[in-house]
């Protein structure tokens, strides 16, 4: 037997699995077991509308799956996503099918502009910037001190115009928990 049911609650039993309690529009409520995919840890929102089974076997019941009636991926696309309590959408993670990976709170893909980075290569340009200014700032001493002669001071000046100017720790950015290849 296979039925529609909408969800009205949600709990957990004492060996953490997750509890539907739905109901068919009449007076029929039921209670299941909430099978899904191992690694898929989701809990619906009230109101989602649930596939009921009950097994011809040993007769018992379970939730197998969810309707979603707003589905946004393409042909070949998978998209895992979270709303809030009300059913809002809040954030995705968006397998496109030309090959892109979409990860945020917008579930319009032309508002996916940014990117992220390869940390390493990002940290090797960052690295040869950072070269080339000691070098420029190196230079440009080298030259206030030549026209100390000319103009007393100017080395001074340089000095203390450049105290305390540190290229950043771009260490910072990495992110141990994003990788990419």
């Amino acid at each position: 037997m296979t039925k529609l049911f909408t969800v009205t609650a949600t709990s957990f039993d004492k060996l953490k699995r997750l509890v539907v309690k739905a109901w068919n529009g009449n007076i029929d409520t039921r209670t299941a077991i909430e099978s899904s995919p191992y690694g898929v840890d989701s809990n619906p929102v009230k109101g989602m509308v649930a596939l009921y089974v009950k097994s011809e076997l040993d007769g018992k019941e379970s939730i197998v799956g969810y309707y979603n009636k707003e589905r946004l991926a393409e042909v070949g696309e998978t998209r895992v996503f979270s709303t809030d309590q009300s059913g809002a959408f809040k954030f995705n993670f968006w397998l496109r099918a030309d090959g892109t990976a979409l990860l945020g709170d917008s579930d319009n893909p032309a508002q996916y502009t940014n990117f992220l980075v390869k940390y390493n290569e990002l940290l090797t340009e960052y690295n040869k910037t950072k070269t080339y200014l000691t070098t420029l700032k190196s230079a440009t001493l080298g030259i206030a001190t030549a026209l100390d002669g000319l103009v007393p001071g100017t080395s001074t000046a340089f000095n203390a115009a450049m105290a305390g100017q540190v290229v950043g720790d771009f260490t910072q950015a990495k992110n141990e928990k994003v990788k990419t290849n």
